[in-house]
Order: structure tokens, then sequence, then C-alpha cells
């Protein structure tokens, strides 16, 4: 996968193994951090190149459970790389080449939710299992909410969300702003 930003070109590989991913990382003439869930067999590794005209910056992602990638949500206003994998999400600053922000979530992470699309440029929603939480751009949370079933579906619309679930017969809505139910 290749994404840009401003005057950076990202891309994220799959690599068989935590040897692979270290070579290519030891690469980056701008350094790397590694970031790791676990390090044991079973493990599927990731890196994710940040490149520049001024070299390239790699951020290698170590996933204990195989078949759950990474995912990647971009802050296109602070230039940061916000990544979820496990139980936490993370920031890092692609101009400090630096970790900024984590939070350890309760529930296997998902997947995000940006709310460019309305708008909304301060915080985004962090979908796991059975819960949504908002949190800023800097990793503050701002509100969780943990449902009753497993979540299949989330839809922003304009300042309400809309969860429908699993098993649940009728949809839950929350507020946007504050994740309270609307009733």
């Amino acid at each position: 996968m290749l994404l840009t930003l401003g005057g950076y070109l990202i891309k994220l590989d799959e690599w068989a193994s935590a040897s692979e991913m270290t070579n290519v990382l030891g690469k980056c003439n701008l350094g790397n951090i590694e970031l790791y869930k676990g390090l044991y067999s079973g493990q599927a590794n990731y890196t994710l190149l940040i490149s520049s005209l001024q070299g390239k910056f790699g951020i290698g992602i170590g996933v204990d459970n195989v078949g759950n990638r990474p995912s990647i949500l971009i802050d296109y206003f602070r230039l940061n790389v916000i990544i979820g994998f496990g139980q936490v999400i993370k920031i890092v600053s692609i101009r400090e080449r630096r970790v900024i922000g984590e939070n350890n979530l309760e529930y296997n992470f998902y997947q995000f939710h940006s709310l460019y699309h309305i708008d909304v440029n301060d915080f985004f929603l962090v979908q796991s299992e059975v819960a949504i939480a908002a949190f800023t751009y800097q990793g503050k949370q701002i509100w969780n909410y943990v449902g009753e079933d497993i979540i299949d579906t989330v839809e922003v619309s304009g300042i309400r969300i809309v969860l429908k679930f699993l098993y649940l017969p009728s949809p839950i809505y929350l507020k946007l702003m504050d994740g309270t139910p609307i009733k």
C-alpha cells in the first residue's frame, strides 16, 4: 500500500520474519522505531516506510495475531501517522520521528473512522470488537462507549453515530461529540 502525505511517500509492507523486517529498518538513513505487540512465534511483521527528499524513516510493527494487519490513519493537518494493532493505538510524528501518543484499549482494535469528511478535524473514532471511542490527534481519549454485542457496522451521520451489532436487532445511536446514547 502506498500513500502520500505532503512531501512524504508512505509504504506499508508485510515481512515473513522479524529478521527481514529488522533488515529493512536498518537501511533507513533517518532512523527507525519498532512497535511490538509481542515477540513470539506466529507474529506478523510489517514496516511502514516514510520517504522524503531527505531519506527514509522506518516504523516496524509486530502483530501477534496473524491475519490482523495494522491499520493506519493519516493526520494530514499535523503530519502524524496513527497506527492501530492488537489492543494498542500509537501516534507517530513524521516530523519528529518518534511516538508522541499511545493508548491501550480494553478490547481488540478493529478500525479507525476519520471524521474529516464531516469537517471534524480534532478527533477520530477507534472501533474495537464491542466498543467505540473518540480520541484527539494527540492521543487523549475523549469518550468511550461499550456495547452489549459485537459491533458490526459504524455509520457517522452528521452529529450522530449509528452502531449496528452482530446479534442485536436494533441499532444504537450515539451523540458524536460525547458518545452518549440518543434515546
